[in-house]
Order: C-alpha cells, then sequence, then structure tokens
C-alpha cells in the first residue's frame, strides 16, 4: 500500500498506509498478533488469557 502511493503519489493513501504498518508493528512488539473470531484475546501467538504464546 505504500509503495502504491508513493507511486501514485497519493498522500492521504501514503499516510493510511504508514498508520497501518504502524499499528500492525506496535501489535506485535507487545506480543498481540491476528485475531480470532472466537474471543478478541486468542491469537495466532497464542491464548493471552493463558499467557502462553507460542511462535
Amino acid at each position: 500500500m505504500i509503495i502504491f502511493a508513493w507511486r501514485a503519489e497519493s498522500k492521504l493513501v501514503m499516510a493510511i498506509g504508514i498508520i497501518w504498518l504502524g499499528h500492525i508493528g506496535w501489535d506485535r512488539f507487545f506480543g498481540y498478533g491476528l485475531k480470532y473470531d472466537s474471543d478478541f484475546k486468542h491469537t495466532h501467538l497464542g491464548d493471552l488469557n493463558k499467557g502462553n504464546r507460542s511462535s
């Protein structure tokens, strides 16, 4: 998305892409990952309720 925005010279899409990338990085930094529908704290990195995070 960021590369597309850079090539298209779209400041709005560039801003959205940077915010999105930062949000993903922030989640990964703190050990959160992709959320499953079963529970918000059930991620692809493990169950946050139990504290078991497997990569």
